[in-house]
């Protein structure tokens, strides 16, 4: 605050002039974690008061975003800052729901799968945790393993990598005739 003092011989007409406060704009994820995601292109980084604030969106590798919040545990969403809501610098919350994705077995060539699955086995993958495979088995056949080419060349794979996928999974068995074990 400035004081100015004025000997005025004459009426004079004084303007006040007021500059709207800005407060800075902070970006976490739920649970006060560091940003993790990837912001939409001109994003807010200071909210003026006065004048709502609209909120962009972000992105993240495997994750749905779910919005932004202003509290920690993300219960409270927002999509803009209200033109008077706030008086104060200002952190938003991140909330991400993992992608899940689609598991599709089938036989060795692409043709539909013709064993049976053991108990468990999983039918979606969640993005950011690996997923382990179970193994099959089929009357008259050896299972070895899974592949996730059609012509199953390689080495079978016995779980899904965490981060290794972010789409559908296709995996296919492959088989081992016993009557060509038993000749061979």
């Amino acid at each position: 605050n400035t004081t100015y003092t004025y000997n005025a011989t004459a009426a004079k007409t004084i303007t006040a002039r007021f500059k709207a406060n800005q407060y800075t704009v902070t970006y976490k994820d739920q649970g006060d974690g560091a940003f993790s995601g990837t912001h939409a292109s001109s994003y807010p980084t200071t909210h003026t008061y006065g004048t709502a604030t609209t909120l962009k969106t972000a992105s993240k590798t495997g994750y749905t975003f779910e919005g932004w919040h202003t509290d920690v545990a993300c219960t409270n969403k927002v999509s803009s800052l209200g033109a008077t809501a706030y008086t104060a610098n200002i952190t938003l919350y991140a909330k991400w729901t993992a992608d899940q994705y689609d598991i599709t077995y089938k036989d060795q060539g692409g043709s539909t799968f013709s064993g049976a699955h053991e108990d468990g086995y999983p039918t979606q993958h969640t993005y950011g945790t690996e997923t382990t495979l179970k193994t099959a088995s089929k009357d008259g056949y050896t299972f070895d393993g899974w592949f996730t080419t059609s012509n199953c060349i390689g080495s079978a794979i016995t779980s899904l990598g965490a981060t290794a996928y972010t789409a559908s999974i296709t995996l296919y068995a492959k088989w081992t005739s016993n009557e060509e074990t038993k000749y061979n």
